[in-house]
């Protein structure tokens, strides 16, 4: 008898041992989980920031922007047209009016050079035409007026 109370005892000390270990390891893990949401919470809050950041330096006129950066004369003259450029971009992206393969369109053209960013801004309206040729040249050919010679094979193909 002595031995069976004995052995009872040392079973529930063993199962309390148990339960304490399972509450420090649940303590553990639920701390753990916390110190995740935390750094969590924290990367959010900063790439919050970051995109407000840029948001707001996109928002800013080119003169605001560019006038703030250079702090010297030398040093803005060589930012200008790139900072000029940016600005372009950023205006581009935020206009409504425009349709995502326009947009991309333009964006191309300003890297490449093709368009200096100065003249674009003094422009008061869109060239549609040269649009529609960058876009689909084959179409703008077609209806431009043909020469006798390639009209006389095109209307003998046709006929």
């Amino acid at each position: 008898r002595k031995k069976a109370e004995e052995r009872r005892k040392a079973q529930e000390a063993e199962e309390q041992k148990r339960l304490r270990e399972l509450e420090q390891e649940e303590a553990r893990l639920k701390e753990e989980a916390r110190k995740r949401l935390e750094r969590e919470e924290a990367r959010r809050r900063a790439d919050a920031e970051k995109e407000a950041e840029r948001e707001q330096r996109q928002q800013q006129p080119p003169a605001a922007a560019g006038g703030g950066s250079s702090g010297g004369g030398g040093g803005g003259a060589g930012s200008d047209p790139e900072a000029a450029r940016r600005a372009q971009i950023a205006a581009i992206m935020r206009d409504a009016s425009l349709a995502p393969a326009e947009k991309q369109s333009r964006v191309q053209a300003i890297l490449a050079g093709k368009l200096d960013p100065a003249a674009v801004r003094k422009e008061t309206t869109p060239a549609p035409i040269q649009q529609q040729m960058h876009e689909h040249p084959q179409q703008v050919q077609a209806q431009a007026p043909l020469p006798p010679q390639q009209r006389a094979a095109a209307g003998g193909a046709g006929a």
